[in-house]
């Protein structure tokens, strides 16, 4: 039954127009195939019973069994597959049910639909350019082979195989190349010289690259691996370029174009135009592809991370608190990595400073549940501590609010914290590629010193335009809301903190 129940299953996914002159209605073969469909966990002794009123033992239950395994057999061999796939997840779905199919036809010594089933399968493998289907379809057939005691044809596709082995290999270390820079950046926000060479390594590997045309993948695998290079190299137009030349790769091989890939190149290009300054641009590509995510799937999470930065740079932040509380109401929201989590308690302590420095701090509250009424340094250190030992990134927000927290709530020797930031300016940020960021600490520990030398605050240069990757709030808004906060501390203290 387990192989028939499979049969049944191909079939109702894909059921051919011709199907009704295979198993044609009012007979008992269809009998017994709509009695498949309609009871998923039927058993033999059940249907035999339905139909013939007797035992699964009877020879006519049996002979019917066989006639309805051979008829779905033949269909799948006799017809190709009308049309085409709609994406690499339907693919690999169908070719997966057609090589258990093929393993449950040899578990009962049944190789001749076996086989023709495998090399129609292989057709389509090369035609689509999936050379790991093809390699178990080398292998399957290489069974077959021996079964049919036939030693040259074995000799003749292991030659073969051997051929396409190369190209999985290729594919295999492209795979794992993505793999490792995808982990090195995962928490890393800001440009990274690390990762930079590691992809630029990469992408010297000749011996991956030479195959791209003959596979579906390595294509894909190299151009994400461009897109880390430029992207923690601080070249940002040539990561939009590399975001956008994606399009080009799902439109040469349409079976890449996966709603999750199309969320994700849109993703990445809504972050490269935030960071180029084109707020408004990238807010309306994050507002397309939201329906496209959920909470459930995990993916709406780093999609709303972007939709609430976006909207703290068109100082919209009421709106950003919805986001944030409909983030914080979700269900997985308690599953997410620790990390995740300490990243979105910044984000909320930064709206809520948002908040205090354009009176709105209760509306924006109303909105958020995680802080008491007064956000100590203590407790930002405390709740945010699993995200602060990534230092070119969360550590770099964490820093510059819980600096401001202690101006404002007159907690710090100031001397010795504008100290400590021109030495973690010097130490983390000084030859890193986020001008913006750098800039900003610049502006920062430099003012000090001038209004404590009761001198005029003049800046050398504006900031870059555009936006840093760890910029929550615009670094112009943090730069008034700072000296405003100085300002009033040097006109209390009067200089006694030194």
């Amino acid at each position: 039954m387990i192989l028939l129940r499979e049969l049944v299953q191909i079939h109702r996914q894909s059921t051919p127009k011709y199907f009704n002159s295979f198993l044609p209605k009012d007979t008992k073969l269809r009998q017994l195939y709509d009695l498949i469909c309609e009871q998923e966990h039927l058993q033999d002794h059940e249907a035999a019973f339905m139909i013939y009123q007797t035992s699964n033992k009877d020879k006519r239950y049996l002979m019917l069994k066989k006639n309805l395994i051979n008829r779905l057999s033949d269909m799948l061999v006799v017809y190709e597959e009308e049309g085409v796939m709609e994406d690499i997840d339907s693919e690999m779905l169908y070719s997966k049910q057609q090589l258990l199919l093929v393993d449950l036809l040899l578990r009962k010594n049944v190789y001749h639909n076996a086989e023709k089933i495998l090399l129609k399968l292989l057709r389509r493998a090369q035609r689509n350019l999936l050379n790991g289907l093809s390699v178990e379809c080398y292998r399957y057939l290489q069974i077959i082979a021996s079964l049919k005691g036939s030693a040259r044809q074995i000799q003749k596709l292991m030659t073969e195989k051997e051929q396409v082995d190369i190209l999985v290999e290729a594919e295999n270390k492209a795979r794992n190349g993505w793999l490792r820079i995808q982990a090195m950046g995962k928490f890393c926000l800001s440009f990274d010289e690390e990762i930079a060479e590691v992809a630029e390594t990469l992408l010297q590997q000749s011996g991956i690259w030479c195959f791209e045309k003959q596979s579906l993948w390595i294509g894909y695998y190299k151009n994400k691996i461009e897109q880390v290079a430029a992207y923690h190299g601080g070249e940002l137009e040539l990561f939009q370029q590399k975001v956008l030349s994606m399009k080009d790769i799902f439109t040469r091989y349409p079976l890449l174009s996966t709603e999750a890939n199309q969320r994700e190149y849109y993703f990445h290009y809504a972050r490269s135009l935030q960071m180029q300054g084109e707020v408004k641009r990238a807010l309306a590509v994050v507002e397309e592809i939201l329906p496209m995510t959920s909470y459930a799937a995990f993916d709406r999470y780093e999609v709303q991370a972007l939709h609430f930065d976006l909207l703290m740079k068109l100082k919209q932040p009421i709106e950003a608190a919805k986001v944030m509380e409909e983030v914080m109401d979700s269900c997985q929201y308690g599953m997410l990595q620790s990390v995740d989590q300490s990243a979105w308690l910044l984000k909320e302590a930064y709206l809520i400073f948002w908040g205090k420095l354009h009176g709105i701090e209760k509306s924006i509250r109303s909105y958020l549940r995680n802080f008491p009424e007064e956000i100590t340094p203590d407790l930002l250190r405390e709740e945010c501590k699993a995200a602060v030992i990534y230092k070119e990134s969360y550590n770099v927000q964490f820093l510059i609010l819980n600096s401001l927290l202690e101006i404002e709530q007159r907690e710090v020797d100031c001397y010795k914290m504008f100290n400590n930031m021109k030495m973690y300016y010097l130490r983390y940020l000084k030859n890193s590629k986020d001008m913006r960021t750098q800039q900003f600490f610049q502006q920062f520990y430099k003012s000090f010193f001038q209004l404590y030398q009761g001198r005029e605050v003049i800046f050398d240069e504006p900031l870059v335009s555009g936006f840093s990757p760890v910029e929550i709030i615009p670094y112009e808004e943090l730069i008034k809301g700072y000296l405003a906060c100085i300002q009033t501390y040097l006109k209390e203290e009067e200089g006694s903190f030194l």
